[in-house]
């Protein structure tokens, strides 16, 4: 069949492809860029502004523990939750710049502590999924790569996120829990910026590649309720 035909017999059962952030009517439609994505937790700035980050970064969507298993680290785009006997807190930070020294790899930024920027050093080593994490601004440094904490979504485009019910972090939680059993070594997944709305049934669907090596593919159907998740081919 055509592909010409086969837009026709799609559209003719009720299901409609749609492009997110690209702006262009097509079916399966592509941005000729993909579009960053946006969130409404920008990093705060020292005016008390928040400012929209330009990139993820290498930290976000990683998790980490303590040697002692008391504190832990869970960063996510601009914003790292610490957690330890002392308690919770969600603390803003940004990677201002990386490079490579004696084996590690040296990210600059800073962190918000006390009410105001104070710079931080974030050194890697190690491989991935097993890596250590030292920041001279964080206490209870060292600490140890938790790539089972770590799965992270990205190039996820806000408005699939209303499609499926607004809720990221159940849409991340039903992806990691089908990876981590069907594509070792996948610490996250990248959107790939198509969705399908069959109108006839109100269901979403849209596929996902893991970053495990075999770049697994994966298909996440919503119906309104839940989340349903399965592997392609």
């Amino acid at each position: 069949m055509r592909r010409g035909n086969k837009v026709v017999a799609a559209i003719a059962v009720g299901a409609l492809a749609i492009a997110l952030g690209s702006g262009v009517a097509r079916c399966a439609f592509r941005g000729e860029e993909p579009a960053r994505e946006v969130t409404g937790e920008g990093t705060t700035g020292s005016d008390g502004e928040g400012a929209e980050s330009e990139d993820a970064g290498p930290l976000a969507g990683t998790s980490w523990s303590s040697g002692s298993g008391e504190a832990s680290l869970t960063f996510g785009e601009s914003s790292v939750r610490i957690e330890s006997p002392s308690g919770t807190s969600d603390v803003p930070y940004e990677v201002l710049g990386e490079y490579e020294a004696q084996n590690a790899t040296v990210l600059s930024g800073r962190v918000f502590l006390g009410g105001a920027w104070a710079d931080a050093s974030f050194i890697l080593e190690g491989e991935e999924g097993s890596r250590r994490l030292d920041c001279d601004a964080l206490d209870g440094s060292p600490f140890t790569e938790d790539p089972a904490q770590g799965f992270a979504l990205s190039e996820v485009d806000p408005g699939f996120v209303e499609l499926v019910g607004g809720d990221r972090g159940a849409l991340e939680a039903a992806v990691a829990e089908w990876a981590r059993g069907n594509a070792p070594g996948a610490t996250g997944a990248s959107f790939n910026r198509e969705a399908y709305i069959d109108y006839a049934s109100g269901q979403v669907t849209a596929t996902f590649t893991c970053s495990d090596p075999a770049a697994t593919e994966v298909t996440v159907s919503y119906d309104g309720s839940a989340f349903s998740v399965w592997g392609i081919g």
